[in-house]
């Protein structure tokens, strides 16, 4: 059956019963004519009462058809064509973890879309997040929101438009959090709108390094925002293995950010945070971050490495010695890397250098470490470097390298057990950098950070409206119809000029 595309201009139709009664009121244009001039008071008389009869003049029956066919026209009716495909975008960022009446708001919008689903065997659902995620709504697991609800969800991005193909239509099912500016402007047709609660508390940093006054203890720094449209009040635990320690309680106005600081002493696999009670989004009231980064790092070092290497191993906090299963291993003899992170140290024939050492850009924090050229022996090559990262030379001469291809692996042709060099308080600096170089990251102040974007903890919802017209609309019957409506009106309209033209004439002649 038709459908409308623009359905308000129905309302309209109220001018077909102002018609009717405004021809209640119009006296027929018709003579009476008498045989006797007696006879015309009588007849003046009937005429005049009929100005106020009850049955209204049949003419208003055609100028209501007019306006029925031009108010029709104007609400542009079509002929619904059948959909072949449905793409639907699954928002499944992390607002729609928000839990609504014992259920999330994704759960709650898969089940209304599966009743709103006609045709699943041609509906396809695609992540929003990750469009190269899809299934089939033919899929058991394409309703089970645990297929799209990742354990680290990732930032929202909208779709790229080479998958919004038009010979499709396309779906949302949202709360318009993180969809809003996207679906504005995408060829939405139909959109399964979720979300009443607006009010949520997330922690979204939860940050540690090792305390400057105690290497024992740890300083902690969680940062907790209010992405409601409500005032809260939480509370802040932090466990750190079996202890649970209370940090405080906060009361956030709306968007307000809370930092809270805390330190603990021991060691622990793990630390996490939690806000109690929890609210609608529990997913953003706890947040977990590994403590692997201030665990001691196994190193072996090689016996024929220099007594002063050695000693710089046994006095660095973050190592310590292991005789198998190593993670950085210190080479200063032809044998061959057994830990993934490795430093060879190359020893031939050490010369004093012609020219001041300089650290480029990728040596990072080693770059404050002065090596003048003073304290420095070092040895030839013994084959080219092309190919290799340098981090400190002199002149042409590399003095320390990186390997392109095995980031972990650092060489370097300085003499460690120079006099000059070994006395100085630099060299432990030195060698403690060359063990960062070599590991990727920092480890005698390791800073672990777990963080999520502030934005996820927003879950006031946004009803959004499509923002293109439902693909089953056919233009060509768009136009064809409201053509036909018009053409209608102007027939009806020439019909009644000619039936009072007639009457008038007819009146003239009698």
């Amino acid at each position: 059956m038709p459908d409308f595309a623009s359905p308000f201009w129905l309302l309209g139709l109220a001018v077909v019963p102002l018609i009717r009664w405004l021809h209640r009121w119009r006296a027929p244009l018709s003579h009476s004519p008498v045989s006797a001039l007696f006879l015309w008071k009588a007849t003046a008389s009937e005429s005049m009462g009929s100005e106020s009869r009850r049955t209204p003049d049949p003419a208003w029956r055609r100028r209501a058809l007019i306006a029925f066919f031009l108010v029709v026209a104007l609400a542009n009716p079509f002929l619904p064509k059948d959909e072949t495909t449905i793409t639907v975008w699954v928002d499944d960022t992390f607002s729609m973890r928000t839990i609504e009446n014992s259920q999330t708001r994704l759960a709650a919008g898969l089940s209304e879309l599966r009743a709103a689903l006609k045709s699943p065997g041609t509906t396809t659902l695609r992540s929003f997040r990750n469009p190269a995620k899809s299934v089939s709504a033919i899929d058991s697991r394409a309703f089970d929101e645990t297929f799209w609800l990742d354990e680290v969800p990732l930032p929202a991005k909208p779709p790229p438009p080479a998958l919004m193909s038009a010979d499709a239509a396309h779906w949302l099912i949202t709360d318009g959090t993180s969809t809003w500016e996207w679906a504005g402007k995408a060829p939405i047709s139909r959109i399964v709108n979720m979300g009443r609660d607006t009010e949520n508390a997330g922690i979204v940093r939860l940050a540690a390094r090792r305390s400057l006054e105690s290497p024992s203890a740890i300083d902690v720094l969680i940062v907790v925002v209010n992405a409601g449209d409500d005032g809260t009040e939480r509370e802040l635990l932090l466990s750190a293995g079996t202890e649970v320690h209370n940090v405080g309680v906060f009361r956030l106005s709306p968007g307000a950010i809370a930092v809270a600081h805390a330190t603990l002493v021991g060691e622990s696999d793990e630390l996490v945070a939690t806000l109690v009670p929890a609210d609608a989004l529990v997913a953003d009231d706890t947040l977990r971050m590994s403590m692997r980064a201030f665990e001691k790092v196994p190193a072996l070092v090689d016996a024929d490495c220099p007594s002063a290497l050695q000693r710089a191993v046994d006095s660095h906090d973050a190592l310590q010695r292991a005789g198998s299963n190593a993670d950085m291993q210190l080479i200063c003899s032809d044998a061959g890397a057994l830990a993934p992170h490795s430093i060879r140290f190359l020893r031939d024939t050490p010369e004093p250098l012609s020219q001041e050492p300089t650290w480029l850009p990728v040596a990072g924090d080693l770059q404050n470490v002065a090596v003048p050229a003073a304290w420095i022996r070092a040895s030839r090559w013994p084959g080219s470097t092309d190919g290799r990262e340098r981090v400190l030379v002199a002149g042409d001469d590399a003095l320390v390298v990186r390997d392109s291809l095995t980031p972990g692996s650092v060489e370097t042709v300085i003499d460690m057990s120079h006099t000059e060099f070994v006395d100085q308080p630099e060299y432990a600096a030195f060698v403690a950098g060359l063990i960062d170089l070599a590991m990727g990251r920092s480890l005698l102040d390791p800073i672990a950070i777990a963080a999520r974007d502030p934005l996820d903890s927003s879950v006031v919802p946004r009803r959004l409206q499509a923002a293109a017209r439902p693909s089953a609309i056919d233009s060509t019957s768009l136009a064809g119809f409201a053509g036909l409506m018009i053409a209608l009106a102007v027939l009806v309209l020439l019909i009644d000029i000619f039936i009072v033209w007639r009457a008038r004439r007819d009146a003239r002649h009698a």
